[in-house]
């Protein structure tokens, strides 16, 4: 639930339709769980809506759905638990028995894709990258979690390029994660029935220059086109 002001009628109202959709349909709202994330709340409003909505109180940044949210740019303590999350996989896997082509597999498979959820929405910043592309690169090598460069048979970069090009094809990070964020452009233009479409939004100006530069636009009625 979104509160614009959290004014006591208003919570009112909120709780008993609460309360009625329990009754209808036997799904109860448990509001001691509720975390609450206040935007710019004073004290007196921030009180208000704990005695409506008992809850434990969760200042920013939070996660939805493990992706952690922020009102501004995220610290290396908050992408911490991401590059934990690789380095857990690591000890599972007997990586001394792999050969490098199965290493391979389990870095395009696993390691690659464990950061592409949060990639959908955040920026990964330039220290998580490294880190993660740290962990991969080691991986592929040697089997462990750092690698120097003389271990390297290949530069990384060269890693990840495509196959025809003479790469293996790993995910690039940085590109990648702009793919992924021009995807939101993309559904605002072509499914309007979505409830954030008309919402006001903000992207990087890397991931608005080449959404403009990879799509090409027909003008119909002009109701969505402005000059």
């Amino acid at each position: 639930m979104h509160f614009i002001r959290p004014h006591q009628q208003d919570l009112i109202v909120v709780k008993a339709i609460l309360e009625i959709f329990a009754r209808a349909s036997g799904l109860k709202t448990n509001l001691d769980k509720c975390h609450i994330s206040p935007i710019q709340c004073n004290l007196e409003d921030t009180v208000s809506l704990l005695r409506h909505f008992p809850g434990r109180l969760d200042p920013f940044p939070t996660k939805y759905l493990g992706v952690p949210l922020s009102l501004k740019k995220l610290s290396k303590k908050d992408l911490q638990p991401l590059v934990d999350k690789m380095n857990d996989r690591l000890p599972s896997w007997k990586s001394r028995l792999l050969s490098k082509a199965g290493r391979a597999v389990l870095i395009k498979s696993v390691l690659s894709a464990i950061p592409m959820h949060t990639a959908m929405v955040v920026d990964l910043s330039p220290w998580a990258i490294k880190q993660i592309d740290k962990r991969r690169r080691a991986f592929l090598w040697k089997g462990s979690d750092d690698a120097k460069g003389g271990s390297c048979m290949l530069a990384w970069p060269k890693v990840c390029q495509p196959l025809e090009l003479g790469g293996l094809g790993f995910l690039d990070l940085k590109l990648f994660s702009y793919t992924l964020r021009m995807r939101w452009l993309w559904m605002k233009r072509t499914e309007e029935n979505r409830p954030w479409s008309q919402l006001p939004d903000k992207h990087e100006d890397m991931v608005l220059s080449m959404f403009q530069a990879s799509i090409s636009i027909e003008l119909g009625d002009g109701n969505r086109s402005f000059f």
